[in-house]
């Protein structure tokens, strides 16, 4: 899988998503039993979650795009996400989810 951000939204492989369909956005981690695996969930209008992994190329792009149009992403969502390590720390970081 890959992202690319477009000025409307983003596609993850085959999957478009705009960015007016995003209702929240959430963050949280995989315990991969060797490492953690950030991930960033987007709430979109049919109620559906679409989850996008730090592994997926592109993934720091969006991150970058995210913290441009949602101005009230906190600025440390990636840091309380990264610790405590193994731990979930599932956060909202915008919108109601």
């Amino acid at each position: 899988m890959s992202v690319s951000v477009t000025n409307d939204g983003f596609t993850l492989d085959a999957k478009a998503i705009t960015w007016s369909s995003v209702q929240a956005i959430a963050t949280y981690k995989h315990d991969l039993f060797s490492y953690d695996d950030i991930c960033l969930a987007f709430k979109v209008s049919d109620a559906t979650w679409v989850e996008v992994s730090e592994e997926e190329p592109g993934f720091q792009l969006l991150v970058d795009e995210v913290e441009l149009r949602y101005p009230e992403v906190p600025r440390d969502w990636l840091d309380a996400v990264m610790l405590p390590a193994f731990a979930r720390n599932y956060r909202v970081v915008w919108g109601v989810a």
